[in-house]
Parts: C-alpha cells; structure tokens; sequence
C-alpha cells in the first residue's frame, strides 16, 4: 500500500481516539472546576466545543494538514 495512505488512515484512527477521550473527559466533568451536578448534561456547547477548537480545529480546518474539516458542529458529529 501507499504509504501515504497508510498514515492517513492511521491519522483518522488517532484523531477519532482523541475526540472520543475528550467527550469521555467531558463527560465526568474533567474540563469544569465546578463540582458536577447531578442533573448535568454534556453539551456541545459548553463541553465539547472548547476542546475541540483547542486541541484539533488548528489543524482540521480548511489549508491545514488535517485531513476533514473539525470547525462545525456537524463536521465534529459526522467523526465521532
């Protein structure tokens, strides 16, 4: 195969491992300094946005090496 192609795919993998940790992380309110209410729910908002457009919009928007476009709700939602 392409090697190529080969990183590309593996670049996919390790992007959606990181997205998936991040909402894990998210979730158990490891981006809040508030305690976590019981009633709390994830939002894309509030939860996921932040850290998405720090850690991965960088790369993953339109000129940049980043393969997809993460800068949208929908552009997220379509890797998860």
């Amino acid at each position: 195969m392409n090697p190529a192609i080969i990183l590309r795919q593996r670049g996919r993998f390790f992007s959606a491992t990181i997205l998936l940790f991040s909402l894990a992380l998210a979730s158990f309110g490891g981006t809040k300094s508030r305690a976590p209410q019981a009633t709390d729910r994830v939002t894309f908002t509030r939860d996921i946005a932040p850290l998405v457009f720090r850690s991965c919009a960088p790369c993953h928007h339109a000129g940049e090496a980043g393969p997809f476009p993460l800068v949208t709700y929908g552009d997220v939602k379509s890797h998860a």
